[in-house]
């Protein structure tokens, strides 16, 4: 029986990445992933690497992500292509509060 789910989705460009000029947000079968250019890859790394990013993640006071190589990452080879690197965000709930 085929569906839907049979073939690997679409990455969806998260809108309001537009200003990041080292990297671009895309949503992928309910994963957020991040492309970086080289210079933010490496700044990443670099934080990653502090006693500060270890310590405001295990308070909760900064949102871990991960490194996923890009082939493991689902996206497609051209989007792969772009980026020196990508990391991973855990998608959060989005709490509105509209007014009455």
């Amino acid at each position: 029986m085929s569906g839907a789910h049979d073939a690997p989705a679409t990455p969806a460009v998260v809108a309001g990445s537009f200003r990041d000029r080292e990297g671009r947000v895309y949503r992928l079968n309910g994963r957020i992933l991040r492309g970086l250019s080289a210079r933010a890859l490496q700044n990443f790394q670099a934080l990653r690497a502090t006693g500060f990013y270890a310590r405001a993640c295990a308070a909760g006071t900064l949102i871990s992500s991960t490194e996923v190589n890009a082939a493991d990452s689902g996206l497609p080879a051209e989007v792969q292509e772009q980026w020196a690197g990508f990391i991973e965000h855990p998608a959060l709930a989005f709490i509105s509060y509209p007014y009455k």
